[in-house]
């Protein structure tokens, strides 16, 4: 056969726009009936046995596709007609079938079946409706699915062909489509259009005379106004290797001659689609920029007015303090217990808010400074931590114990701040009985497993989700804190990467969990492991 296509005969792009057709309605009968053989379960015998024939004619009907429809080879009218002569049968046993489980089947199956039954539906249409080489895939487009004829969207397309019947054709097929179009008659002139005004999409020949469409594609895209401007080239030639240097310079698409409507509808709608989302991403990038700008703005002037206010109202209360204490020294000898009494609690009321400015400051500059992330020995952070510690666990005779902790990748300085946080607190909430806290870790996935487990008073079970909570307190006023403590614990897991949760019984102590990712597990030296 000659490299043209007989008149009777599908070209490639038609061929595919055919099978396409087809095959999406088959995939509805064959995709539903297998579905609901294998996952509803137990069916009624008869509402099983009708989805097997449904099954069978689907094949079949597949087959037949393969067989008279095939991609590989070329295919005539007479092949198409065979083709519906052999699947009017098999599409009326599916809609026998499927009447028949729509008639008495389980209610659920309803929605599935009718798709099935609309799928043998459109193939029924297909055999009998007039079918011609040269309107073979009359899909029937919807206004509202071309991109031109969107509401309020007109597409502006330039065409560029040195042929002026290829211009008026490809000119009338885009109109008819409904795109603004403009046709330029070779390279210069379509450049010199595009620099006159913005275009959304060109559709360039391939082979045209001096400036080829090649040398177009490049000048477009090196061309800082017009390289973001989806192209699509289109050529008689059935070559790849013109296909594969038209993609790797910055085509879009490429389309060969001739082109179905509906082909050039999609392979446009497609082009444009993607364009769209490009702009889209781009606007969101540069959005997202600009609020990481703001935010280290805003991160920055937190940080500022965090040691600011550190510094400006722990003066004061110092003064306050200090005073308070010289009043209480100076006249103790000379007023009774209950006077003295009155003046201890500014003096008490003082300290708490003196903490109370701190644990803010901590939690400020957890948020907001830099990590300095680098191997860590859990080891040498909890023996410094129980250093810090050493008073009050003397005072209230708490035992610490500890399995081998591992190296970890983390901030130094904010795991020291956990540990420090999460061991004060064993011992502030403590129980009659002596503290006994006990830390270990495992590995878990990528991660490494932290536990410190306690004695305590423990934790009500409504307020296990809470304690977290910037200032929530479970207390009151009589044991010392400021409802902070646990929410630094948080947000410093939050900047490593990790978690942390607690599981409680009241009276009967707590055991905080917190997780540690791995980072560059390779390279730190791990003896727990």
């Amino acid at each position: 056969m000659s490299s043209e296509t007989k008149l009777d005969e599908f070209s490639r792009e038609a061929l595919a726009e055919l099978r396409h057709r087809l095959r999406t309605p088959l995939n509805h009968i064959l995709g539903y009936s297998e579905m609901l053989l294998h996952d509803m379960g137990a069916l009624p015998a008869t509402v099983a046995a009708q989805l097997q024939i449904i099954q069978d004619a689907g094949k079949e009907t597949l087959n037949a596709l393969q067989q008279y429809l095939h991609a590989d080879r070329p295919v005539s009218l007479k092949d198409v007609e065979e083709f519906r002569t052999n699947i009017v049968e098999p599409m009326r046993r599916v809609s026998r079938a499927a009447g028949a489980i729509l008639e008495s089947g389980p209610a659920e199956l309803i929605t599935d079946v009718l798709r099935i039954a609309t799928g043998a539906a459109e193939l029924l249409d297909f055999t009998h409706e007039k079918l011609t080489v040269a309107r073979h895939a009359s899909v029937r487009l919807k206004a509202d699915a071309v991109p031109g004829k969107a509401a309020g969207i007109r597409a502006s397309i330039l065409a560029v062909d040195d042929d002026g019947a290829n211009r008026d054709i490809l000119a009338r097929q885009l109109q008819r489509l409904g795109f603004d179009v403009y046709v330029a008659r070779n390279g210069p002139e379509a450049l010199r259009a595009m620099t006159r005004k913005p275009f959304d999409l060109a559709l360039v020949d391939f082979m045209m005379p001096d400036m080829d469409g090649l040398d177009v594609l490049e000048a477009i895209k090196e061309n800082p106004d017009t390289c973001d401007i989806p192209v699509i080239m289109i050529s008689a030639l059935d070559e790849l290797s013109g296909v594969s240097r038209c993609i790797q310079r910055g085509a879009e698409d490429y389309l060969f001659k001739p082109f179905e409507p509906v082909l050039l509808s999609a392979r446009i709608s497609a082009a444009l689609e993607r364009t769209r989302l490009r702009t889209q991403e781009r606007e969101r990038t540069k959005e997202l920029e600009r609020i990481s700008e703001e935010l280290q703005r805003s991160n920055e002037d937190l940080k500022r007015f965090a040691y600011a206010a550190s510094h400006d109202l722990q003066a004061p209360l110092r003064t306050i303090t200090t005073h308070l204490q010289l009043l209480e020294r100076h006249v103790g000898n000379r007023i009774n217990p209950e006077d003295l009494e009155l003046l201890r609690f500014p003096v008490e009321a003082a300290k708490r808010m003196n903490q109370l400015i701190k644990d803010l400051l901590t939690y400020s500059q957890v948020s907001t400074e830099d990590r300095d992330i680098s191997p860590v020995s859990c080891d040498d952070v909890l023996a410094s931590t129980l250093e810090d510690l050493s008073s009050e666990i003397s005072e209230t005779q708490a035992t610490v114990t500890h399995d081998p902790l591992p190296t970890v990748m983390a901030d130094r300085v904010q795991l020291r701040q956990l540990l420090l946080n999460l061991l004060g607190n064993a011992i502030k909430y403590r129980s009659n009985q002596p503290p006994r806290i006990h830390v270990s870790a495992r590995r878990e996935f990528a991660a490494w497993h932290f536990t410190v487990s306690d004695n305590g008073v423990g934790i009500p079970p409504q307020h296990l989700n809470e304690v977290f909570n910037l200032f929530k307190r479970l207390h009151g006023q009589d044991v010392p804190g400021t409802g902070l403590g646990l929410s630094i614990c948080k947000r410093i897991m939050e900047r490593l990467g990790g978690r942390i949760w607690v599981e409680s019984e009241e009276g009967k102590g707590s055991v905080f969990h917190f997780t540690i990712p791995d980072q560059d597990q390779d390279e730190i030296p791990n003896e727990a492991a």
